[in-house]
């Protein structure tokens, strides 16, 4: 597991598609969606921070990420937290890192108990990422 940095993906017709990196103040005003809370523990932190410090944020819940988030951001100047390995997702989306310290845990996620063909597959990884 390794962390990514939580970024803004927009729609490349977006004002600030030209940019690769932007400052939290120049989300303003803008509309932004971001999981519902209790979904992921780091961007329930990053909602608080925009909630308290940066109310000129719209932020908008949505119930997971799918095609139908992403074809919404491509079409409309909304906005989406993402991160930079979901870049190549969809051809008129951007990623742009944002100037803040929130990452967050990438990697496989299995039970806690997985069965024995999904701890052969971890096991192949773990083998591939240590040669």
């Amino acid at each position: 597991m390794f962390n990514e940095p939580i970024c803004v993906a927009v729609s490349k017709n977006h004002r600030l598609a030209e940019k690769e990196s932007i400052n939290i103040t120049e989300l303003y005003e803008e509309s932004v969606f971001i999981t519902k809370p209790g979904d992921s523990a780091t961007l329930d932190l990053v909602r608080n921070d925009l909630i308290q410090n940066h109310p000129e944020i719209h932020l908008m819940s949505m119930q997971s990420f799918d095609l139908t988030i992403y074809n919404q951001c491509a079409t409309t100047n909304n906005i989406l937290l993402t991160i930079p390995m979901w870049a190549s997702l969809h051809p008129m989306l951007k990623i742009i890192y944002v100037n803040w310290d929130y990452f967050v845990p990438y990697g496989i996620i299995y039970a806690l108990q997985p069965s024995v063909g999904v701890q052969e597959f971890i096991k192949c990884i773990e083998r591939s990422i240590s040669n």
